[in-house]
């Protein structure tokens, strides 16, 4: 598989990775830095690579991120038993510690978060260089529409009913995951279109 560092942009031929991982550490030989390379989004298309990630890949990465470790846990195991990897996270702060270090497809994060709320970390989210495109849903028992919209002004992709998790987690994280502006191709805050 060839990918580009994330600091100096150099071609790597990774011959070894887990198709699990979707973000693999890497010493450069050129810039000499240890990276995190991003398996989706530095991978170089060519229509050659045999090997893509893309290909091999099996599930998703999904971040569950909630103050309620009963909630997680729920919605944690829905998820495994569709195929997904899950990484949780039990406030704001974590939550954008899990983001940048594991670059998951999609967060699923409580509105109420200790440290970091959610508004927050969705605004710090959609401003990041690369992990801008990550698709998030937003859970919360809250449903009045002001709050909705002005979530989806900053760049929401849905919105989860916690009182209805069980019914509803597997169709909401397939109908965002689905979506043909996956996260290669969706705006980041400040972009022009």
């Amino acid at each position: 598989m060839l990918v580009r560092c994330p600091q100096c942009r150099s071609e790597i031929h990774l011959a070894d990775f887990d198709p699990h991982q979707r973000v693999v550490t890497y010493l450069c030989s050129r810039c000499a830095e240890i990276v995190h390379i991003d398996l989706i989004l530095d991978e170089i298309n060519s229509a050659t690579a045999a090997t893509s990630f893309q290909r091999v890949r099996q599930g998703r990465t999904i971040l569950v991120a909630d103050d309620s470790s009963a909630l997680c846990s729920v919605a944690a195991e829905i998820l495994r038993q569709e195929g997904h990897q899950v990484l949780l996270a039990a406030n704001g702060d974590e939550a954008m510690e899990q983001l940048e270090r594991h670059h998951p497809d999609l967060l699923i994060t409580g509105l109420m978060l200790r440290g970091m709320g959610a508004v927050e970390l969705l605004r710090r989210l959609r401003g990041h260089k690369r992990l801008g495109g990550t698709r998030v849903l937003i859970m919360s028992q809250i449903a009045k529409s002001e709050v909705i919209h002005n979530l989806a002004a900053l760049g929401a992709d849905g919105f989860l009913d916690q009182e209805r998790l069980v019914e509803t987690l597997v169709f909401r994280v397939g109908q965002v995951l689905d979506d043909t502006a996956g996260p290669q191709t969706r705006p980041r805050v400040g972009d022009t279109a």
